[in-house]
């Protein structure tokens, strides 16, 4: 009976539309450092889009990063980063995503890397530094993200800026 109840309750969260936040709309992103993704979110992809190459985006698109994960956003649409293109995600990871101030581009100090990219090894002299509680390692202004599940890193922005 408590598990049907439960059911219940949750299938009843689910449905609201009123108790999942959506964040805001593409244009609304600019000039904001932080877009907070809250579970449940759920959006049509952009005029039927299921995915872009990386220079479609730069006009119409704000990027983000959430976990070491570089996201496109077109008009509340997210767009994962695999390598040259964006591949709709029609629920996002929730939570804070650190919006770009452009649409990315390699990292400078190690031309071998580049925003978003998994590596399972770290460079051997990478040092570990603590940011708000996440360990990031840091080799030669290249900064890499701790995978969920302990599966590698991602190279991501410096968290300290």
């Amino acid at each position: 009976m408590q598990r049907v109840i439960a059911l219940i309750v949750t299938a009843t969260l689910l449905a609201s539309p009123a108790l999942q936040a959506k964040p805001h709309s593409g244009k609304a992103h600019k000039g904001k450092n932080v877009i907070v993704v809250k579970p449940g979110y759920h959006h049509k992809p952009y005029r039927n889009h299921y995915s872009y190459h990386r220079h479609e985006l730069a006009r119409i698109a704000t990027f983000a990063v959430f976990a070491g994960v570089t996201y496109a956003i077109v008009d509340n649409a997210y767009y994962r980063q695999q390598g040259d293109s964006y591949v709709y995600v029609a629920q996002p990871p929730a939570g804070s995503y650190q919006v770009l101030p452009g649409e990315p581009q390699p990292v400078l100090a190690a031309p071998e890397y580049a925003l978003g990219q998994r590596v399972q090894r770290l460079p051997a002299d990478s040092r570990a530094v603590t940011v708000d509680g996440v360990s990031y390692r840091e080799h030669e202004g290249v900064w890499f993200a701790p995978l969920q599940g302990g599966s590698g890193y991602v190279v991501t922005t410096s968290p300290l800026n």
